[in-house]
């Protein structure tokens, strides 16, 4: 499909970060915009049907207006081609005398072979070679022959070219000059074929940064140098493993054995490095829980009062295969890393009322390993083995070389369930390492799939209470909170429906036309479509038909969004990239001074492929687990249980949230309504509704990380949890069966509408305000909708 590039010059493409292309400051003249507005409709021209028909003589045209200024033009046929038998390569050359052009265009979704055509062309006017998709690496092979060929000025126009050469032959393009290629903030098709094959992109290129379907301004083009660049298309992908290097073992661990038998390796960790106060401790290092399981924490002990007298609560983050330094450096640790690198106090940190253990579950998560090796990570965060801990030439210019797990799935669990017995191990390990910690209670909290992970985990752990097995200690489980969670996947699936077309959600955001809501109402209720086959899925309970339904439930259902909105899953108020949360932590962890200083032994990643590969195998994401009754069951045994949800958040969005709250049927819930929660600094954050240890809370103003949004009205939250206080004041005492319920709509009827709803793609070092509920007006205030009302 061509993606109307005559108005928005909108090729989907992706992310970014900076490394080693170089962003030229540079608006792009409004006279090179519209050159590159025709030539983008002269490969829209290459669409028309869909086997090409212009013959010779013909004037081009466009099905649904995708090229107004051609036809205007009429522009004719001189040559079509279109051979479906060897090259399937289809295409044509047109006459432009209105430009003095001769344009030879390339249609996409074809067989690319070194073919070039002849073509009678007029030697007065210029040679124009244009394509898109698949049919622009075939304009770049062909106008890099013509050139050579008696035609050197020849220009090409690639609108969405995938990788096309080794660097000597790509150099050697680039420095023919004439090349424009051009490149979306959402399109995967540059990115293949993968760097670690050996491929790279002609030079320069051209990245469009507006919406889809929207029209360009010349400020929204950056033209970016190198033939293997970080900024542009293939942002993002690598902001997530810069700067990776060779990591020694460490040797100046402290071994010590933990409950269960659980050998626990840890160090002090030096102020400043997170924690900025010298008289507050915190330890890291690892729960050797397995052969080739090692697990990485990092403790914290509570800021205010005597932390032996603390509760200590776990955070995980989910994934599956995410790290938990995402909660610590980015939400509701004791610290954050800027733009800079600089390491910053946060003053929300849950640290204030109690101890803090961040672990990264399970092992390949993070900084957990299983068995290190020399490797590097590719541009689609690709580990790939090598022979020494000599980085090659070809990867490079990655910066990724360095330390990893190995990348093979049989060393990790596949499934939730698989994997609460480590984390179960974790726990047993660090509570004999640290007893002096834990006496005052325990909490888990957690988020996105720890809709999955927190009450799977947690029934684990009751049911171990029960065992007592040798050598182990019991966890006193208090309270649980899950923050966005991804609980049923037949819920959510369809919450992605609602959250977008109808009800819709309260930002007064949808671009949807009745085309594409048609689509994403058939993809999901359509005969053997999305909910058919997560039906089945629950029904059998076999890995391929799970894995098969979530596969297809997420390209077709949840995959809409970021097709036909180009904004941020976790937060629909910004497009993509979105530099919130910020991701300066990354580097930070990946220099040698912070992995010397905590014990690291790999190289940190945000995001485990290894894991999400394993538990993708089993299609775990698309199964239930019995997450809804394990919460039951944890609320039966006294336990304390809070789903709080940013309402900004499309991915585990409030909607199906509030569906799975009233799936859990906590006693007295029904008879619950909503209420406005009240804060110290006097502002209505959100709502609750909560019948004694069970509460429901909708966070306004919030992607899926709450506390990085929203980090009073979290920690003020979380505090009204370990205290066992009534969520909505803070005033009350709760106990179990104690006939608390607040009073107010069963639903949550508040819509901010779309004052905070961004319609510019922000810097990368933007910084959120939140008093503002959106980035400091540092930039145009018009990336900003109108308010539409409440």
């Amino acid at each position: 499909m061509f993606f109307s590039f005559f108005t928005a010059l909108s090729v989907v493409a992706s992310l970014g970060h900076a490394y080693p292309g170089k962003l030229q400051s540079r608006d792009v003249p409004a006279s090179e915009l519209n050159q590159f507005n025709l030539w983008a409709q002269y490969a829209a021209a290459t669409y028309y049907e869909k086997d090409y028909t212009a013959k010779l003589g013909n004037k081009l045209c466009c099905s649904k207006g995708n090229c107004p200024k051609v036809e205007e033009i009429g522009a004719t046929v001189s040559y079509d081609f279109s051979d479906s038998t060897i090259t399937d390569t289809t295409g044509f050359v047109a006459v432009d005398h209105t430009n003095s052009a001769v344009v030879l265009a390339f249609r996409g979704s074809v067989s690319v072979r070194n073919w070039i055509s002849d073509a009678i062309l007029n030697p007065d006017y210029e040679l124009v070679v244009v394509g898109h998709s698949l049919g622009a690496a075939a304009a770049a092979l062909t106008v890099a022959d013509l050139r050579g060929k008696g035609y050197p000025s020849a220009k090409l126009y690639a609108f969405a070219s995938p990788r096309v050469a080794n660097a000597a032959l790509a150099k050697y393009i680039t420095a023919q000059g004439n090349n424009f290629r051009f490149t979306h903030t959402n399109d995967p098709i540059p990115k293949l074929p993968l760097l670690s094959m050996g491929y790279v992109h002609v030079s320069p290129e051209y990245w469009i940064t507006s919406p889809n379907n929207s029209t360009v301004s010349t400020s929204e083009i950056k033209v970016i140098d190198g033939d293997v660049s970080f900024d542009g298309n293939n942002r993002t992908v690598l902001a997530r493993y810069a700067t990776a290097q060779f990591v020694p073992a460490p040797s100046d661990l402290i071994t010590k054995k933990g409950h269960a038998g659980i050998n626990v390796r840890y160090k002090e960790v030096p102020a400043g490095i997170c924690e900025q106060d010298p008289s507050v401790k915190s330890y890291s290092g690892y729960a050797d829980v397995g052969k080739d399981e090692h697990i990485f924490w990092w403790f914290f002990e509570a800021r205010n009062g005597d932390p032996k007298d603390a509760p200590l609560t776990v955070w995980i983050n989910g994934g599956p295969g995410s790290s938990s330094m995402l909660g610590l450096f980015q939400e509701l640790g004791p610290c954050g890393v800027d733009h800079d690198g600089n390491v910053f106090n946060n003053p929300h940190s849950w640290s204030n009322v109690s101890n803090m253990l961040f672990v990264d579950q399970p092992a390949t998560v993070g900084l957990s390993y299983t068995s290190p090796i020399p490797a590097y990570q590719d541009s689609d965060g690709n580990i790939v083995q090598l022979p020494s801990e000599e980085c090659p030439d070809y990867a490079q210019g990655l910066g990724t070389c360095g330390t990893y797990s190995k990348p093979d799935i049989a060393l990790v669990p596949n499934t939730t369930a698989n994997v609460a017995p480590n984390m179960w191990k974790t726990l047993q390990g660090f509570m004999g390492a640290f007893p002096q910690y834990s006496r005052n209670g325990f909490n888990f909290a957690t988020e996105s799939y720890g809709g999955h992970y927190g009450p799977v985990f947690n029934e684990y752990f009751v049911k171990q209470n029960a065992k007592k097995a040798h050598g182990s200690i019991r966890i006193d489980l208090e309270n649980v909170l899950i923050g966005n969670g991804w609980f049923d996947p037949l819920i959510q699936y369809q919450a992605y429906y609602n959250f977008s077309i109808f009800p819709g959600n309260t930002y007064d955001f949808n671009p949807y036309n009745e085309s594409v809501q048609a689509e994403w109402y058939n993809n999901l209720y359509g005969e053997g479509n999305c909910v058919d086959q997560t039906l089945e899925c629950y029904a059998t309970g076999r890995n391929d038909i799970c894995s098969a339904a979530d596969n297809f439930c997420a390209s077709k259902v949840e995959s809409l969004y970021d097709t036909y909105s180009g904004r941020d899953e976790y937060d629909m108020r910004e497009l993509t990239p979105d530099p919130f949360p910020y991701e300066f932590y990354v580097d930070y962890l990946n220099s040698p001074k912070v992995q010397a200083a905590i014990g690291a032994y790999q190289n940190f990643s945000e995001s485990s492929g290894t894991v999400s590969n394993a538990f993708g195998s089993t299609g775990d994401d698309d199964r239930e687990s019995g997450t809804i009754e394990s919460v039951k069951k944890l609320l039966e045994a006294g336990v304390q249980v809070l789903l709080y949800f940013g309402d900004a958040d499309f991915n585990c969005n409030w909607l199906g949230g509030q569906v799975i709250a009233e799936e859990i049927n906590a006693r007295g819930y029904e008879h619950a309504g909503f209420v406005n929660i009240t804060t110290s600094d006097g502002v209505v954050h959100g709502q609750v509704r909560q019948s004694d240890l069970f509460s429901f809370v909708r966070i306004y103003e919030s992607g899926h990380e709450v506390p990085f949004y929203q980090p009073l009205a979290a920690l003020e939250m979380f505090e009204r949890v370990v205290t066992r206080k009534d969520i909505a004041t803070g005033k009350k005492h709760m106990k179990p069966h104690g006939g608390y319920r607040t009073h107010g709509t069963p639903t949550s009827e508040y819509r901010e509408g779309n004052s905070t709803v961004v319609l510019e793609v922000l810097d990368s070092d933007a910084t959120y305000n939140t008093t503002l509920n959106g980035p400091n007006p540092s930039s145009s205030a018009s990336i900003r909708l109108r308010r539409s009302g409440h």
